[in-house]
């Protein structure tokens, strides 16, 4: 029976290892997909040699370089060199020639130094952490010594490098941080004390400190930081602290989910990281900084102050510039005939009590200063209009959401993988609530949308809806067993936001939505904009998926909360919004919203990798303590050790265990005359003497025991081996540091040989010890 629970629980183990590795796949095809294009560069690396032992006793151990594009400037640090290189190509049309953009302006290129760590293993190691952040304290001032005072510099950090970032603040010499999948909040592995105390000291910096952070996300692609530990610190809401952390979902025109390595080189990231430092070098505040940063690095989570700026309305008097439309039809203006420019009126309706909006798309266009980075001359504004005698008077609308989302084509995998989207790709989206008549007021009102610079291409569409529809009645509890069915308020509508109130946001539960198909289909003209589903979880994050009948697993996911990550936002619930051109109704009649359980599954794999090895160390345990309960109840001494301790008891089993092979070879011992002994009666017998007999009798005891300690050695073995992952990171660690730091390394400071030698001398001798080594008290 033992033997059959054993196989059962082996059998398990292994089965739910497996069907969480392939959930875990599924991740990057399915939950986060990613599309990224390749980044080409031809670097160049100039070691700085004069930043020697002078400046610091670990230039020994790291080293300095200036990047440099060949053929492009005058003439690890391989992570810089994609966004070194985007920015240089940026600055210059060609070799020596500076842009047109640039050209007119007081910016200079960028001179980015990158600090090479020797791909050590900070995450795992407290010490090589903070070696590495002394360096780059004592590289910058090297930097800053070859300019002119009062100069200062920006620190991009990847991984860990963006903790290293981060611990250099409070600083003068620092005007930006920009970290890309850094774990600000969660140590990716702790393994060592130490670095929980680093990053206790880096929280009130990041809260508090006045240089501009910020932080990008890679998401659910992201197989090596959970991205929620990504998320910086809330700040208070009335603090004029420059933070911003983006996930590269949510990023204008990237829209994609990042893994950990292609973050560096990802193009859709790597030129918008680069044109953001170049433009925020010349900036003088650390405010004009933050606004910079901002423009270039935009998630449409915030409206752009420029947005927000007051602007004159005017008065139509000429009947012949502006158009009113019919009531209850959307404006649709397609690309033949956007020309010049002209202002188009809709009515909205009498809104006294039911919560309406507006919603304007424009196409390839722009919408204060909001488009593609390669748009087309054409541009829209949103105004309020209400009768005079003079005409219609009419007045900006402020938007309350302002920016550009992408326009997948039906039939193709959104984003494009090796390839993502180009910067010309992005419909810009204007929404902002309509006030609600007070009072008697029954004049009627107008959504005006002003159109400029129309050359035939791109488009524009507009409409009046329902600010959101709540459906209050599903639970993430009624969802464990039936999926919710959901039909249209509005087929029609632009922007239909839907919430889901009951439903629990959470980084360890992954949502479905599948559309409902009519039972006939029909034919649809070609939308403008194709269906396609924002789902904002949080404040940061935004992701992206088209909608057809083809969708039959939309997976909505956040990293909003989560275990061990303290967060100061509300709990939220489960919300997004649909937006079309108007066509949401042609052939879907609604949406169902399940739980995902095989996308839910891979987020605990990933989330909590860490509970494969306490599984495995629980399975080994088990199995020593049946193997035990059916022994010798007597004392019988063990020790678990780590991996210096693992070698010495491998060794000494494997020697125990010839020791034990020869014993059991040897069926019977040495011969030893015997003694005639006579009876009363004359019959003569053979005997063995009393210390033939106790001889032999210890003989046997001591061969059961020896075999009985092996097995036990054995048993120790398997769980010592099964707690190597444990240790195995700070061994690489060590290791490295060896070839990095030098071989005298073991016998200084934390890596002390000596500090565990006492302890692998007591193992070995427990190892062949036959005596008890600790006796329980009575």
């Amino acid at each position: 029976m033992p033997i059959l629970n054993t196989f059962l629980l082996g059998s398990i183990s292994l089965v739910a290892l497996f069907v969480l590795y392939l959930e875990t796949l599924d991740t990057t095809e399915n939950l986060s997909p990613q599309g990224c294009r390749m980044s080409w560069m031809s670097p160049s690396y100039i070691v700085q040699s004069d930043f020697n032992t002078s400046w610091t006793p670990l230039a020994k151990r790291y080293s300095l370089s200036l990047y440099r594009e060949v053929g492009w400037e005058p003439s690890s640090s391989h992570q810089v060199r994609s966004i070194a290189s985007s920015a240089a190509r940026q600055f210059y049309a060609s070799p020596y020639a500076i842009a047109p953009e640039f050209a007119s302006r007081q910016l200079k290129a960028l001179d980015v130094f990158a600090v090479e760590f020797n791909e050590d293993l900070s995450a795992f190691h407290g010490p090589t952490l903070e070696s590495q952040i002394t360096y780059t304290s004592h590289a910058i001032s090297y930097i800053l010594s070859l300019y002119p005072p009062g100069t200062s510099v920006a620190v991009m950090g990847h991984s860990m490098g963006g903790v290293v970032a981060t611990s250099l603040l409070p600083s003068s010499n620092i005007s930006a941080i920009i970290t890309m999948s850094t774990p600000h909040t969660l140590p990716p592995a702790r393994f060592d004390s130490r670095i929980d105390k680093i990053y206790s000291k880096n929280q009130p910096s990041l809260v508090s400190d006045p240089t501009p952070i910020i932080s990008l996300c890679g998401g659910a692609t992201d197989m090596m930081i959970p991205s929620e530990s990504c998320i910086l610190p809330t700040t208070d809401s009335s603090s004029d602290v420059p933070r911003r952390t983006i996930f590269t979902s949510a990023l204008e025109g990237a829209w994609t989910g990042v893994g950990h390595r292609e973050m560096v080189w990802c193009h859709q990231v790597r030129w918008r990281v680069a044109r953001a430092a170049l433009e925020a070098a010349g900036a003088a505040t650390a405010r004009a900084k933050a606004l910079i940063l901002d423009k270039w690095l935009r998630d449409g989570h915030t409206v752009p102050p420029t947005a927000l700026s007051e602007e004159p309305g005017f008065t139509l008097t000429d009947p012949e510039k502006y158009r009113i439309m019919p009531e209850a039809q959307h404006l649709v203006i397609m690309s033949k005939y956007l020309r010049g420019s002209g202002t188009f009126l809709l009515p909205l309706p009498p809104a006294r009590k039911t919560l309406l909006k507006a919603t304007v798309l424009v196409g390839l266009g722009s919408i204060l200063s909001v488009g593609p980075q390669n748009a087309v001359p054409l541009k829209a504004s949103v105004y309020m209009c209400t009768p005079s005698k003079e005409g219609p008077r009419c007045s900006p609308m402020k938007p309350d959401l302002l920016k550009l989302i992408p326009n997948p084509q039906p039939g193709t995998t959104f984003p494009v993988p090796h390839e993502g989207v180009s910067e010309s790709e992005g419909v810009v989206v204007f929404e902002a609530d309509i006030p609600l008549i007070v009072g008697d007021d029954t004049d009627k009102r107008w959504l005006g949308v002003h159109i400029e610079d129309g050359d035939a291409r791109g488009w524009v569409v507009a409409g009046i809806g329902l600010r959101e529809n709540v459906i209050d009645g599903p639970s993430t509890l009624s969802l464990l067993f039936k999926d919710v069915e959901v039909r249209w308020f509005d087929a029609t509508a632009l922007g239909s936001h839907y919430i889901f109130p009951n439903l629990i946001s959470s980084a360890l539960l992954v949502y479905k939505y599948t559309p409902i198909a009519p039972d006939e289909e029909k034919w649809c003209s070609d939308p403008l904009l194709h269906p396609l589903i924002s789902h904002t979880s949080q404040p940061t994050e935004t992701h992206y998926f088209p909608v057809s009948l083809k969708s039959d697993r939309i997976l909505l996911h956040t990293h909003a909360s989560a275990p061990y990550v303290a967060s100061a936002a509300p709990r939220r619930s489960l919300e997004f919004v649909l937006y079309s051109s108007g066509t949401l109704g042609c052939n879907m009649l609604g949406f169902t919203i399940g739980i995902d359980w095989p996308a839910t599954i891979g987020r605990w794999a990933s989330r909590y990798p860490t509970t494969l090895v306490t599984w495995a160390v629980g399975v080994v345990a088990l199995i020593m303590f049946n193997a035990w309960g059916a022994a010798d109840r007597g004392a019988v001494p063990w020790q678990v050790a780590y991996l210096g301790c693992w070698l010495v008891h491998l060794f000494n089993c494997a020697s125990s265990a010839q020791q034990i092979s020869r014993l059991r070879s040897t069926t019977t011992p040495a011969a030893i005359p015997l003694i005639r002994v006579a009876d009363a009666d004359g019959t003569v017998q053979e005997d063995k003497p009393a210390e033939v007999q106790n001889h032999e009798a210890q003989r046997e005891s001591l061969q059961e025991y020896r075999l009985d300690n092996h097995n036990h050695n054995l048993h120790i073995l398997l769980l010592m081996t099964w707690l190597l992952p444990l240790v195995a990171p700070v061994l690489a660690v060590w290791v490295r540091t060896l070839f990095t730091a030098g071989w005298t390394t073991p016998f200084d400071g934390d890596h002390d040989f000596f500090n565990v030698a006492p302890f692998l001398v007591l193992v070995d001798f427990a190892s062949w010890n036959t005596d008890i080594l600790f006796e329980r008290q009575r």
